[in-house]
Protein backbone atom coordinates (compact mmCIF):
# COMPACT_ATOMS: atom_id res chain seq x y z
CA UNK A 1 0.00 0.00 0.00
CA UNK A 2 1.54 3.62 -0.87
CA UNK A 3 -0.09 6.66 0.40
CA UNK A 4 1.03 8.87 -2.30
CA UNK A 5 1.42 8.49 -5.88
CA UNK A 6 5.12 9.84 -5.52
CA UNK A 7 6.04 6.71 -3.23
CA UNK A 8 4.47 4.59 -5.97
CA UNK A 9 6.67 6.21 -8.82
CA UNK A 10 9.77 5.53 -6.52
CA UNK A 11 9.01 2.04 -5.94
CA UNK A 12 8.09 0.92 -9.30
CA UNK A 13 11.39 2.53 -9.97
CA UNK A 14 13.50 -0.43 -7.92
CA UNK A 15 11.17 -2.91 -9.02
CA UNK A 16 10.96 -2.74 -12.88
CA UNK A 17 7.61 -5.08 -13.89
CA UNK A 18 5.80 -3.70 -11.14
CA UNK A 19 2.15 -2.17 -11.98
CA UNK A 20 0.53 0.30 -9.77
CA UNK A 21 -3.20 0.91 -9.42
CA UNK A 22 -5.44 3.12 -7.08
CA UNK A 23 -6.65 1.11 -4.68
CA UNK A 24 -10.42 0.52 -4.73
CA UNK A 25 -11.22 0.99 -1.74
CA UNK A 26 -9.34 4.87 -2.17
CA UNK A 27 -6.87 4.27 0.10
CA UNK A 28 -4.01 5.21 -1.96
CA UNK A 29 -1.78 3.07 -4.54
CA UNK A 30 -1.58 -1.07 -4.48
CA UNK A 31 0.30 -3.19 -6.44
CA UNK A 32 -1.92 -4.91 -9.41
CA UNK A 33 0.28 -7.35 -10.60
CA UNK A 34 3.93 -8.53 -11.83
CA UNK A 35 4.66 -8.39 -15.29
CA UNK A 36 7.42 -11.21 -15.49
CA UNK A 37 8.45 -10.45 -18.62
CA UNK A 38 9.88 -6.85 -17.91
CA UNK A 39 11.77 -7.84 -14.97
CA UNK A 40 15.60 -7.97 -15.39
CA UNK A 41 16.54 -11.63 -14.26
CA UNK A 42 19.68 -11.30 -15.17
CA UNK A 43 20.12 -7.74 -13.28
CA UNK A 44 18.49 -9.62 -10.32
CA UNK A 45 21.36 -12.36 -10.21
CA UNK A 46 23.99 -10.17 -11.17
CA UNK A 47 22.96 -7.49 -7.86
CA UNK A 48 22.96 -10.66 -5.66
CA UNK A 49 26.40 -11.96 -6.87
CA UNK A 50 27.00 -8.49 -5.55
CA UNK A 51 25.66 -8.69 -2.28
CA UNK A 52 26.79 -12.05 -1.34
CA UNK A 53 30.51 -11.00 -2.35
CA UNK A 54 29.79 -7.89 0.23
CA UNK A 55 28.39 -10.29 2.70
CA UNK A 56 31.89 -12.64 2.73
CA UNK A 57 34.20 -9.24 2.28
CA UNK A 58 32.23 -8.15 5.54
CA UNK A 59 32.74 -11.53 6.99
CA UNK A 60 36.16 -12.14 6.84
CA UNK A 61 37.00 -8.42 6.81
CA UNK A 62 38.59 -8.02 3.41
CA UNK A 63 38.39 -5.38 0.66
CA UNK A 64 35.68 -5.58 -1.71
CA UNK A 65 37.36 -5.79 -4.60
CA UNK A 66 39.87 -8.63 -3.42
CA UNK A 67 36.73 -10.42 -1.79
CA UNK A 68 34.97 -9.96 -5.55
CA UNK A 69 38.19 -12.02 -7.00
CA UNK A 70 38.75 -14.61 -4.68
CA UNK A 71 34.66 -15.93 -5.06
CA UNK A 72 35.18 -15.74 -8.38
CA UNK A 73 38.61 -18.11 -8.69
CA UNK A 74 37.40 -19.72 -6.00
CA UNK A 75 34.06 -20.61 -8.00
CA UNK A 76 36.47 -21.55 -11.14
CA UNK A 77 38.69 -24.15 -8.79
CA UNK A 78 35.10 -25.75 -7.87
CA UNK A 79 34.38 -25.94 -11.32
CA UNK A 80 37.26 -27.67 -12.38
CA UNK A 81 37.20 -29.86 -9.34
CA UNK A 82 33.64 -30.98 -10.19
CA UNK A 83 34.57 -31.07 -13.85
CA UNK A 84 37.66 -33.43 -13.36
CA UNK A 85 35.40 -35.72 -11.40
CA UNK A 86 33.42 -36.43 -14.24
CA UNK A 87 30.19 -34.10 -12.64
CA UNK A 88 27.97 -32.34 -16.17
CA UNK A 89 25.04 -29.68 -15.65
CA UNK A 90 27.52 -27.53 -13.06
CA UNK A 91 26.63 -26.33 -9.86
CA UNK A 92 22.98 -25.44 -10.80
CA UNK A 93 22.26 -28.94 -11.91
CA UNK A 94 23.65 -30.61 -9.06
CA UNK A 95 21.11 -30.76 -6.68
CA UNK A 96 18.40 -32.57 -9.83
CA UNK A 97 21.40 -34.68 -11.14
CA UNK A 98 23.71 -35.97 -8.80
CA UNK A 99 24.56 -37.09 -5.13
CA UNK A 100 22.71 -38.78 -2.27
CA UNK A 101 22.06 -36.99 1.59
CA UNK A 102 23.28 -38.65 4.40
CA UNK A 103 20.66 -40.55 5.13
CA UNK A 104 21.27 -42.12 1.50
CA UNK A 105 18.18 -39.72 -0.03
CA UNK A 106 18.35 -39.21 -3.63
CA UNK A 107 18.69 -35.65 -3.58
CA UNK A 108 16.50 -34.77 -6.08
CA UNK A 109 13.75 -35.88 -4.09
CA UNK A 110 14.76 -33.39 -1.62
CA UNK A 111 13.30 -30.07 -1.69
CA UNK A 112 14.14 -26.67 -0.71
CA UNK A 113 16.57 -25.99 2.30
CA UNK A 114 17.02 -29.63 2.66
CA UNK A 115 18.40 -30.02 -0.76
CA UNK A 116 20.18 -27.28 -0.73
CA UNK A 117 22.44 -28.67 2.77
CA UNK A 118 22.55 -32.12 1.53
CA UNK A 119 24.20 -30.64 -2.37
CA UNK A 120 26.65 -28.56 0.10
CA UNK A 121 27.29 -31.73 2.62
CA UNK A 122 27.93 -33.69 -1.60
CA UNK A 123 30.16 -31.24 -2.65
CA UNK A 124 32.44 -30.64 0.59
CA UNK A 125 32.25 -34.83 0.35
CA UNK A 126 33.98 -35.33 -2.84
CA UNK A 127 36.10 -31.97 -2.25
CA UNK A 128 37.07 -33.48 1.26
CA UNK A 129 35.62 -32.38 4.47
CA UNK A 130 32.12 -31.35 5.15
CA UNK A 131 33.02 -28.14 4.50
CA UNK A 132 34.60 -27.37 1.12
CA UNK A 133 35.97 -23.77 0.75
CA UNK A 134 38.73 -24.21 2.80
CA UNK A 135 40.54 -26.08 0.37
CA UNK A 136 38.95 -23.90 -2.15
CA UNK A 137 40.38 -20.27 -0.85
CA UNK A 138 43.60 -22.09 0.04
CA UNK A 139 44.31 -23.14 -3.73
CA UNK A 140 42.75 -19.52 -4.56
CA UNK A 141 44.87 -17.88 -2.86
CA UNK A 142 47.89 -19.78 -3.75
CA UNK A 143 47.19 -18.64 -7.69
CA UNK A 144 47.28 -15.26 -6.41
CA UNK A 145 43.51 -14.09 -6.14
CA UNK A 146 45.44 -11.50 -3.12
CA UNK A 147 44.17 -10.97 0.24
CA UNK A 148 44.71 -7.17 0.76
CA UNK A 149 43.21 -5.47 3.96
CA UNK A 150 41.20 -2.73 4.52
CA UNK A 151 44.59 -0.27 5.12
CA UNK A 152 42.75 2.65 5.31
CA UNK A 153 40.12 1.38 8.14
CA UNK A 154 43.03 -1.00 9.75
CA UNK A 155 40.97 -4.23 9.76
CA UNK A 156 42.44 -6.84 10.61
CA UNK A 157 41.64 -9.47 8.30
CA UNK A 158 39.94 -12.92 9.42
CA UNK A 159 41.73 -16.25 8.24
CA UNK A 160 39.18 -18.67 7.16
CA UNK A 161 40.16 -21.63 9.44
CA UNK A 162 40.08 -19.15 12.56
CA UNK A 163 36.27 -18.55 11.79
CA UNK A 164 33.71 -20.58 13.80
CA UNK A 165 31.20 -23.24 11.77
CA UNK A 166 28.48 -20.34 11.18
CA UNK A 167 30.66 -18.08 9.30
CA UNK A 168 32.26 -20.56 7.57
CA UNK A 169 29.18 -22.13 6.59
CA UNK A 170 27.41 -18.99 5.18
CA UNK A 171 31.23 -18.56 3.03
CA UNK A 172 30.99 -21.91 1.69
CA UNK A 173 27.19 -21.01 0.27
CA UNK A 174 27.90 -18.20 -0.45
CA UNK A 175 30.84 -19.25 -3.20
CA UNK A 176 28.39 -21.92 -4.37
CA UNK A 177 25.49 -19.39 -5.23
CA UNK A 178 28.13 -17.30 -7.15
CA UNK A 179 29.18 -20.27 -9.14
CA UNK A 180 25.59 -20.90 -9.93
CA UNK A 181 24.92 -17.13 -10.35
CA UNK A 182 27.83 -16.91 -12.90
CA UNK A 183 26.82 -20.50 -14.68
CA UNK A 184 22.84 -18.98 -15.09
CA UNK A 185 24.42 -15.76 -16.64
CA UNK A 186 27.31 -17.15 -18.85
CA UNK A 187 25.23 -17.37 -22.05
CA UNK A 188 23.60 -14.37 -24.04
CA UNK A 189 20.38 -15.91 -23.64
CA UNK A 190 17.84 -14.38 -20.65
CA UNK A 191 17.92 -16.78 -17.57
CA UNK A 192 15.54 -18.96 -17.49
CA UNK A 193 12.41 -17.29 -15.05
CA UNK A 194 11.32 -20.57 -13.63
CA UNK A 195 14.69 -21.51 -12.22
CA UNK A 196 16.02 -17.87 -11.05
CA UNK A 197 12.47 -18.12 -8.81
CA UNK A 198 13.42 -21.51 -7.66
CA UNK A 199 16.98 -20.09 -6.86
CA UNK A 200 15.91 -17.45 -4.45
CA UNK A 201 13.07 -19.31 -3.25
CA UNK A 202 15.11 -22.32 -2.23
CA UNK A 203 18.93 -21.34 -2.25
CA UNK A 204 19.03 -18.14 -1.81
CA UNK A 205 16.51 -17.71 0.87
CA UNK A 206 17.88 -20.72 2.76
CA UNK A 207 21.43 -18.70 3.03
CA UNK A 208 19.42 -15.57 3.95
CA UNK A 209 18.08 -17.07 6.73
CA UNK A 210 21.15 -18.71 8.50
CA UNK A 211 22.57 -14.78 7.99
CA UNK A 212 19.48 -13.20 9.48
CA UNK A 213 19.07 -15.80 12.54
CA UNK A 214 22.47 -15.65 13.43
CA UNK A 215 23.29 -11.96 12.81
CA UNK A 216 24.31 -10.71 16.35
CA UNK A 217 26.33 -13.62 16.62
CA UNK A 218 28.18 -12.52 13.68
CA UNK A 219 28.44 -8.88 14.20
CA UNK A 220 29.82 -9.37 18.04
CA UNK A 221 33.20 -10.89 16.05
CA UNK A 222 33.68 -8.34 13.45
CA UNK A 223 35.54 -5.17 14.41
CA UNK A 224 33.66 -1.93 14.48
CA UNK A 225 34.25 -0.70 10.74
CA UNK A 226 33.32 -4.17 9.23
CA UNK A 227 30.29 -4.28 12.02
CA UNK A 228 28.56 -1.28 10.74
CA UNK A 229 29.05 -2.36 6.90
CA UNK A 230 27.35 -5.51 7.53
CA UNK A 231 24.64 -3.80 10.28
CA UNK A 232 23.78 -0.85 7.90
CA UNK A 233 24.43 -2.15 4.09
CA UNK A 234 25.07 -5.92 4.02
CA UNK A 235 21.83 -6.71 5.78
CA UNK A 236 19.33 -4.05 4.37
CA UNK A 237 20.44 -5.16 0.60
CA UNK A 238 19.75 -8.74 1.43
CA UNK A 239 16.51 -7.98 2.54
CA UNK A 240 15.91 -6.22 -1.10
CA UNK A 241 17.41 -8.92 -2.71
CA UNK A 242 14.87 -11.34 -1.29
CA UNK A 243 11.80 -9.03 -2.19
CA UNK A 244 13.00 -8.99 -5.42
CA UNK A 245 12.95 -13.00 -5.73
CA UNK A 246 9.38 -12.90 -3.91
CA UNK A 247 7.95 -10.90 -6.36
CA UNK A 248 8.72 -12.87 -9.52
Amino acid sequence: MFKTHEEAIQYTKQHPGVVIQRDPKGKGYIIKKQAHTKINLRALLLDTKKELNYLVACILQRDVKTTYSMTNKAGEILALKLAGLGVSGGVVGLVSTFGTAGTGTAISTLSGAAASNATLAWIGGIIGGGMFAGAILTTALAMGSGWAAYKLFKSKPREYENLDKIDREIIDKSIILIRAIDEMIQDVQIPNHDIVKNFGKNDIMELYKLVKNHKNEIKQKLDKRNQLAFTLKSLPHLDKIIIRYSEL
